[in-house]
């Protein structure tokens, strides 16, 4: 199966570089330009499927390309980005400084620690691995999945095996397309 993975379009929360995780921030101008542009270049891919977290920035990423290929959006809270809890609106550098269990060594995350009203990169892990699990079954082809970016970076551990220097080192702007077999 070929997988085309898509990080949603800009937001200003992105712009201001702050956490979003489950706050559903819609694409700014910009946000919607990329999209309009990447709907464009994919507009020629046979989709049989097309999967998007049900967040409205990436649900209106994969309206937009779905313009070109008139399939039902499948939409999924397990392709949702991480919640941050309380700190979804805010700096890095506030998370850091109320939070510091947080972040290990070496720009690392906890895996297990759950910022209040938050979770885990662990349950992240476990619902991105459920939805991959669930795909394999499938008879698809070519599949577009819109998501996030640490959705996507969990794929790349969890299902590429890659370590967690490795997925820091990928650059993930937005609408950044991997293509990928699955």
């Amino acid at each position: 199966m070929k997988l085309f993975l898509v990080r949603h379009g800009e937001t200003d929360w992105n712009v201001n570089q702050l956490f979003q995780g489950q706050t559903d921030v819609p694409l700014n101008e910009n946000g919607l330009s990329q999209a309009e542009d990447l709907a464009f270049k994919l507009k020629d891919e046979g989709f049989d499927a097309i999967f998007s977290s049900d967040l409205q920035r990436a649900l209106a990423t994969a309206t937009i390309i779905n313009g070109y290929h008139d399939l039902k959006i499948q939409e999924t809270k397990l392709l949702r980005e991480k919640n941050f809890g309380e700190m979804e609106g805010k700096l890095r550098e506030e998370v850091e400084k109320a939070h510091p269990q947080y972040f290990l060594q070496e720009g690392g995350v906890s895996l297990d620690y759950v910022i209040p009203g938050g979770e885990s990169w662990n349950a992240v892990y476990s619902r991105v691995k459920k939805f991959f699990a669930a795909l394999k079954k499938q008879d698809y082809k070519q599949v577009l999945l819109v998501a996030h970016g640490g959705v996507i970076r969990s794929y790349f551990h969890l299902i590429k095996g890659l370590s967690k220097a490795e997925i820091r080192e990928i650059p993930m702007p937005n609408c950044a397309v991997f293509e990928e077999t699955l």
